[in-house]
């Protein structure tokens, strides 16, 4: 199971649980660290990161949710959280968020940052 299939299963989920909108963001970093000294290698360091957060709108509160873990039952886990998140927040709500019921894509977006 992967982090993208994470992703499609909370999306599914969310609107299955009555969500008006939910999106899902799939991180991936990685970072790299080196330390020398008189132009040897004393030490490197390589590390990855990864996780999945879902965001969701439910009569009209945000919920959200996230993990490091991956596969669609994480996916439909998150998105019960982030559902319950949100509906125990409507009574504190003073100010209902509204989804302006924009074109709704199906896709994926990928951003890669180089440093």
């Amino acid at each position: 199971m992967t982090r993208d299939e994470a992703a499609e299963a909370a999306r599914d989920t969310a609107a299955q649980l009555g969500a008006e909108h939910a999106d899902c963001r799939v991180v991936w970093q990685r970072s790299s660290a080196m330390s020398m000294r008189d132009a040897a290698l004393e030490a490197s360091a390589d590390d990855v990161s990864r996780g999945v957060g879902v965001r969701v709108i439910v009569d009209g509160c945000w919920g959200f949710a996230g993990t490091d873990a991956g596969g669609s039952d994480e996916g439909r886990r998150l998105a019960m959280q982030a559902v319950e998140m949100a509906r125990r927040s409507r009574p504190l709500t003073t100010r209902r968020v509204e989804d302006r019921k924009s074109t709704r894509l199906n896709s994926s977006h990928e951003w890669i940052s180089r440093m």
